[in-house]
């Protein structure tokens, strides 16, 4: 376990680096920590989760189960052990959680209306009517805010929002599968619409923008002409596809055409050229 904590934990968010390690060395060292791993069994596993069971929550018992299976994973991909004994294991039903503290309509109602005027009245509005993650309004955006739509699409677009960041360490969401785009609610919108005049956006941006945003507007552009995403990511030189991904979310279509042909079919061909 100490190992696996040490060593088979990199990159983790730090948040989620100390929950794991405050779970393991509270729930696991202390008593499975002393058993030789090759003597580890089944039964062993059973009992201990069959005691934590009477004091911990069942989530609680999902995660040092899973803590302690990853560690023997860790252990068995080292010739330490055989086999992993802990997959054979099943989670019992632990102790209830802490009761709900969702908010009656009456209440979520009158949250809303007693945020109206003040700094956070868009990001309570969009978190209570989108269910996006905290950490994913926090680093929200007015790049990933498209609140006119996009009603020439087809199909149609409504105001959405591009929800493919994070306040985490590595700025992607939680996981690949919680990048997602939300359409919003009238009251989002309209929340959004105040927030962004409060802002001042317009003037904001013009004092801004610099020649880096060419290069912005050189991917957009070919990702709308349906240049696929490993082309575009080639072509800007990026590591790889995850990074162009996370940086320019829009839909990769069917290939058209490559990015210089692409580009002289948006611009045309420059007429002093001989």
């Amino acid at each position: 376990m100490t190992d696996w904590l040490d060593y088979g934990l990199a990159g983790l968010d730090p948040s989620t680096l100390a929950t794991t390690t405050l779970l393991s060395e509270k729930h696991v060292i202390p008593s499975l920590g002393a058993r030789k791993l090759r003597d580890l069994s089944a039964e062993d596993v059973d009992r201990w989760l069959a005691t934590k069971a009477r004091t911990l929550s069942t989530r609680t018992l999902q995660s040092i189960h899973s803590y302690l299976n990853r560690a023997v994973k860790r252990a068995m991909a080292r010739d330490k052990v055989k086999r992993n004994v802990v997959e054979l294991c099943s989670v019992p039903q632990g102790q209830a959680g802490r009761p709900s503290k969702a908010l009656t309509f009456a209440q979520a109602d009158a949250v809303l209306r007693g945020a109206e005027g003040t700094s956070m009245h868009a990001y309570i509005v969009l978190a209570l009517l989108t269910g996006a993650r905290t950490e994913e309004l926090r680093a929200l955006t007015w790049d990933h805010v498209f609140l006119k739509g996009k009603p020439d699409a087809d199909p149609p677009q409504p105001p959405h929002i591009a929800v493919w960041r994070s306040v985490r360490k590595s700025g992607d969401t939680k996981t690949r599968k919680s990048r997602r785009t939300l359409a919003l609610p009238a009251r989002c919108v309209d929340a959004l619409w105040q927030q962004f005049e409060d802002q001042g956006w317009d003037r904001l941006a013009a004092d801004e923008w610099t020649l880096r945003e060419l290069r912005h507007s050189f991917v957009s552009l070919l990702s709308d002409r349906g240049v696929p995403l490993d082309v575009i990511s080639r072509l800007v030189g990026h590591s790889g596809t995850a990074v162009t991904e996370e940086v320019y979310r829009k839909q990769i279509r069917p290939v058209i055409q490559t990015g210089a042909v692409a580009m002289d079919g948006i611009f045309g061909i420059d007429p002093r050229r001989p």
